[in-house]
């Protein structure tokens, strides 16, 4: 099974991601640490967002990850937890994770509005 975990940013998709990893041993691919390896020296937008070339490597990166491990067969569960703010970026790690055969659930987490901005606050404040 591949779990594409989607949601706004501070939304608790990572808290999800976490629980559906320990409680089914899958594989846990964060966007947040796909872009630290792929952008080490990059910093980050000064809203604390990816800057549009992130984005752009990290979703067109994940479905061929998520295609590579899958078809391995080395991996039975999959997590992938990002934003995924386009329709067409969840699309195609869902497109990736079928052609290897496995199913596909997508989660949309979700938080009120001050959840959120406590988490960010807390956040900036943590540095």
């Amino acid at each position: 099974m591949v779990y594409i975990v989607t949601g706004l940013p501070l939304s608790g998709k990572t808290t999800v991601s976490e629980i559906i990893k320990h409680q089914t041993g899958a594989l846990l691919l964060n966007t947040d640490d796909i872009r630290k390896d792929l952008y080490p020296d990059d910093r980050l937008m000064p809203d604390g967002d990816f800057t549009s070339e992130q984005i752009d490597g990290i979703y067109n990166i994940i479905p061929k990850i998520v295609k590579t491990i899958a078809g391995g067969n080395s991996c039975e569960n999959i997590v992938v937890d990002g934003t995924f703010r386009a329709e067409e970026q969840r699309r195609a790690v869902k497109m990736a994770a079928e052609q290897a055969g496995h199913q596909v659930l997508v989660l949309y987490v979700s938080a009120d509005e001050n959840c959120i901005s406590e988490r960010s606050l807390k956040r900036v404040k943590q540095g």
